[in-house]
């Protein structure tokens, strides 16, 4: 039953998400969140749209990791962000360490071209 509590302790530990948006080859830091460790990339979302100003996000975005690319939708909801991003002690969700997260805004030209196949 230890374990159990400390796994849940671990779950439940507060992480540092630093919002990184990429926009036709400009890259700014729009702000940062906190979520839970265990939290989905749809917790993320929300908490990006209750945590940051309006006029700092695109219109439409994506979530994506630089090794792997955009995350879905769909994918939001089954996806753990820290297991995702944590690579080394320089991502690590401290304070010191926050987790990069990347959005990606979508043009509507992209939106067209990912809904034609």
């Amino acid at each position: 039953a230890k374990t159990e509590n400390l796994s849940q302790e671990v779950a439940d530990e507060k992480i540092f998400c630093k919002i990184i948006c990429k926009f036709f080859g400009s890259v700014r830091n729009i702000g940062f969140i906190t979520i839970r460790r265990s939290s989905l990339f749809k917790t993320a979302r929300e908490k990006i749209y209750e945590e940051l100003d309006d006029d700092e996000l695109p219109t439409r975005w994506k979530f994506a990791i630089d090794s792997l690319g955009p995350i879905s939708i769909k994918q939001e909801s089954k996806l753990v962000v820290w297991y995702l991003l944590k690579n080394n002690e320089q991502n690590q969700g401290s304070r010191e360490f926050p987790l990069k997260l990347n959005i990606e805004e979508q043009s509507v030209k992209q939106i067209n071209a990912s809904t034609v196949k």
